[in-house]
């Protein structure tokens, strides 16, 4: 089976301003894709006839080389998964919280991290990132967020989040933010977690006179 050697996981001496995911995700990023080109997109299968059926060394190579366009097929679908940049709808899991939970568990596996010693930082924006976990359908009680981790009072009652990216590291949350809560629904009957936001231009107190929350689907109440 395919392996990466040592080189290939050698840390990437890059500043952080010129490198955006962390050095073993543009790894498996690059590996995943010169694999994809090493790899042929399918192999010709070898042709039936009257006669050749009746070959036993024929029908063992046909047996062979089908076995191997099946493996082709599943490599490549994997390879192709490892590059896709995969948007998440919590409001349509059984167990939303639970993916939250898997997230941090192997981004601390992978890292041989605790799980105590991380923490949660989002992003808000209109694509997903390499380097993070990416939620579509959430919507914004009583506030608004465009970008970045940023949130804003509104008068309107609710705002759409284009695009929420997360990702789990060692650094903790700026003292400035605030813990918002998360619910299944907007009738807020169902509380999964907390995203922390930082407000802009107005006093933290102020989010829960309003009590600004996010909800994860809002099709169901």
């Amino acid at each position: 089976m395919l392996k990466m050697s040592d080189d290939e996981l050698a840390y990437n001496d890059t500043s952080e301003k010129e490198q955006k995911a962390p050095s073993w995700m543009i790894v498996l990023a690059e590996t995943a894709t010169r694999w994809l080109g090493a790899l042929p997109k399918n192999v010709t299968k070898l042709k039936r006839t009257k006669d050749n059926i009746k070959d036993p060394l024929f029908r063992f190579f046909e047996r062979e080389i089908n076995l191997g366009l099946k493996l082709l097929s599943d490599i490549r679908c994997d390879l192709t998964d490892i590059l896709s940049d995969e948007q998440i709808w919590l409001g349509g899991m059984f167990s939303p919280e639970a993916y939250i939970t898997a997230t941090r568990q192997m981004i601390a596996q992978t890292n041989g991290w605790s799980l105590e010693q991380l923490h949660m930082h989002i992003r808000v924006g209109s694509s997903a990132q390499a380097d993070a976990f990416t939620i579509n359908g959430l919507r914004v009680i009583g506030a608004e967020c465009r970008q970045s981790n940023k949130i804003h009072l509104i008068d309107e009652v609710q705002s759409d989040v284009q695009l929420l990216n997360f990702s789990w590291t060692l650094e903790p949350s700026p003292s400035e933010s605030v813990s918002l809560p998360v619910y299944l629904y907007t009738n807020r009957s169902n509380l999964l977690f907390t995203f922390d936001f930082i407000p802009e231009n107005f006093e933290k107190s102020l989010l829960y006179e309003r009590g600004v929350a996010l909800a994860c689907n809002s099709f169901l109440s």
